[in-house]
């Protein structure tokens, strides 16, 4: 119910117009939907930067690194240190930046605490926590600390600490990985992305300038423990399991119509949606609309909240993952890959849109991105007609995405240093 939410948070703001969170989480809505153009959506975003102002900004001459002179400190502002996408993608950049020449310094805006958390902190030279403190305060404490680049992590999604940016405790300051459009801010300077996600006609899109990394703009960090790579299921099965692991809100009603062509177009096939979203209104729902389309609701199996390790075994029942549009999957994508199952994406238009397409060009996976949604259901057929193939491919493909940019650490904590030291010398 994204356009109600948009309708209350516009209400909210209509009664007190300095309501900081309520204008980020109309932002992550609209950035959620085609309820605005990217353009109208920088617009929106510039009004968010107009209400956050500081009594006091700090001034910056030169880099001044004191606790490290001979390294550039980076310091990480994040909610979402701990089970959470943006920990997934950060532990192989922290446990592979080079130590000799940078220092990482970490600002968490969350009390959680999980075994991710422990593996960032491993790799950490300094970690505050900042859930209690006031702007003012996390602004000089990060100015104290001579930081040398200051990363957002949230953009206006939960737990973000945008308002801090705006004192400019940093002088050089960057959002990156936890939001997928403009900040708004004025001093925020470059947001970091790759050519697939930031295509230079998209520079209209955002207040920010690009910082380009010249492969992915994401890192996958697999898990701990070892899930191994099963058979695909048609061969048991003798029918196709299509899967959808994404958050519910993503399955709009564009991607249904989409899919239940998918299965149509599959004889016997099944869909399995699974994730912790999958339950009451929300299932009742989906189904009713595949119903609409003649789809028999046998055909759509539901999985509930599992363990991060089950989540990833639930992967071995399915033969093709399928990609939502325009809000394409980021995390689930990747470990799809990882357990050998093929993910099909349809390229977009802006930035969230286009995530799908870097993570499959960047794991190797090019012919799984398609262009329309013609090419989508005609894939998805194509791909299914051939289990043998399908399960050829599903065996050998953990070993080959390991070595691709989306997945090998050091190639990208090479890259992302050698693009600190850059921006920082400009």
């Amino acid at each position: 119910k994204l356009e109600e939410a948009i309708e209350a948070f516009n209400k909210a703001l209509a009664i007190k117009p300095d309501y900081a969170e309520a204008y980020s989480n109309l932002l992550f809505c609209s950035s959620s939907t085609q309820y605005h153009t990217p353009v109208q959506h920088l617009q929106l975003a510039k009004g968010y930067n107009n209400i956050i102002s500081p009594k006091f900004q700090f001034s910056h001459h030169q880099i001044h690194s004191v606790s490290a002179p001979n390294k550039l400190s980076i310091g990480f502002v994040s909610g979402d240190l701990h089970s959470h996408p943006v920990a997934y993608f950060l532990i192989n950049l922290f446990k592979n930046i080079d130590k000799n020449h940078f220092e990482i310094v970490v600002f968490s805006n969350s009390n959680k605490v999980s075994k991710e958390t422990s593996l960032l902190r491993a790799h950490t030279a300094k970690w505050y926590s900042i859930s209690n403190s006031p702007d003012a305060d996390v602004a000089q404490l990060i100015y104290e600390n001579s930081i040398d680049i200051l990363i957002d992590l949230s953009g206006h999604t939960a737990k973000n600490r945008l308002p801090v940016f705006s004192y400019r405790p940093a002088r050089l300051q960057m959002t990156w990985l936890g939001y997928f459009a403009t900040t708004g801010l004025n001093e925020i300077d470059y947001v970091i992305g790759d050519k697939f996600v930031l295509p230079a006609e998209s520079q209209n899109h955002f207040s920010e300038d690009f910082a380009l990394l010249p492969n992915s703009y994401l890192c996958f960090s697999p898990p701990e423990y070892d899930t191994p790579v099963a058979p695909t299921p048609a061969i048991e099965n003798n029918f196709i399991t299509f899967g959808c692991f994404n958050d519910a809100t993503k399955v709009n009603e564009k991607v249904i119509k989409t899919w239940s062509e998918v299965l149509k177009g599959t004889p016997r096939s099944k869909i399995f949606f699974n994730g912790n979203s999958y339950c009451g209104d929300t299932i009742s729902y989906i189904k009713q609309s595949f119903g609409e389309r003649k789809i028999d609701v046998n055909r759509i199996l539901v999985g509930g909240r599992s363990s991060r390790q089950a989540f990833f075994e639930s992967y071995n029942k399915v033969d093709i993952a399928l990609d939502p549009f325009p809000y394409p999957g980021g995390t689930t994508t990747c470990e799809a890959l990882w357990m050998g199952v093929p993910t099909v994406t349809k390229k977009g238009t802006h930035f969230l849109s286009n995530v799908g397409q870097s993570v499959s060009v960047n794991s190797g996976n090019h012919h799984l991105c398609v262009a329309s949604i013609e090419e989508y259901i005609q894939r998805c057929t194509l791909l299914a007609e051939d289990v043998e193939k399908l399960n050829r491919d599903r065996l050998e493909r953990r070993a080959r995405i390991s070595q691709s940019p989306l997945f090998d650490g050091h190639l990208f904590a090479k890259q992302f240093g050698e693009l600190m030291k850059k921006l920082a010398n400009t």
